[in-house]
């Protein structure tokens, strides 16, 4: 965005610094088994929405890349064994995902 000054020059305007509203906030204790979490995430218009995973147990995270709302949905797969953990990040936000044993 730009604006013109009283002096007839021109000035970019910088962009309002991305913020990130996420629900739910808490993952653990997921159950034994599995299936999917929406998460939501509000952003500031222009803000990227991103999602990672750097453990694998199973899980997949898809997400809607758009301003505004969007869902990720992380899909947790059952689980056979002992409780497990993972960490995934969504907009910037680390989130560790526990999961119960059977």
């Amino acid at each position: 965005m730009y604006v013109v000054n009283i002096n007839g020059t021109v000035s970019k305007i910088a962009p309002p610094p991305c913020t990130y509203t996420l629900t739910p906030f808490d993952l653990s204790n997921r159950p034994a088994a599995g299936g999917a979490v929406n998460i939501s995430v509000t952003t500031t218009p222009g803000c990227p929405v991103t999602a990672t995973s750097y453990q694998s147990v199973g899980d997949d995270i898809g997400h809607q890349s758009r301003t505004g709302t969007s869902t990720v949905q992380l899909q947790i797969s059952a689980n056979a064994g002992p409780a497990r953990a993972t960490s995934i990040v969504v907009a910037d936000r680390l989130f560790l995902v526990t999961q119960l044993a059977p």
